[in-house]
């Protein structure tokens, strides 16, 4: 197992915010909430395994690959503008790469518009995009 030291360097790689390029229908989306830039979630467990009381199991695979991308925007991002477009349109990629991650999806819809708010600071606007199919490929090593 590797670990980091002065002989082997890092053992990890590094992720830095500021690699990460999160596209919508082929625009480049940017001003992001305060914290998080995204969330992905799967909607549905892999395998589900059900065993009876003396132990005999079945596992049952799920072929369900859908989950639901949720990016945090500030309501002053230009980025609105195209997703309240799409919410109403319907049916268009996500492609989301870090300096650890490529997640995609070529089917996506925007389940509802989020919630506005209005208060003493610019608030932000969690849109949750649903995916009938996401694509996970790590870019560790």
């Amino acid at each position: 197992m590797a670990q980091n030291s002065a002989q082997t360097g890092l053992a990890t790689k590094s992720y830095y915010a500021a690699d990460t390029t999160i596209m919508i229908d082929g625009e480049q989306i940017f001003a992001f909430g305060e914290d998080t830039m995204f969330t992905v979630s799967y909607d549905n467990d892999k395998v589900t395994v059900k065993q009876d009381p003396q132990g005999n199991g079945v596992a049952s695979i799920n072929a369900k690959h859908g989950g639901t991308i949720t990016i945090n925007l500030f309501e002053t991002s230009p980025a609105t503008k195209l997703l309240v477009n799409l919410s109403e349109k319907g049916n268009f990629p996500v492609d989301i790469i870090t300096s650890t991650s490529h997640i995609s999806a070529t089917h996506c819809w925007i389940a509802k518009n989020p919630d506005i708010t209005g208060g003493t600071e610019a608030s932000n606007r969690a849109w949750q995009i649903k995916a009938l199919y996401l694509e996970e490929t790590p870019l560790v090593d």
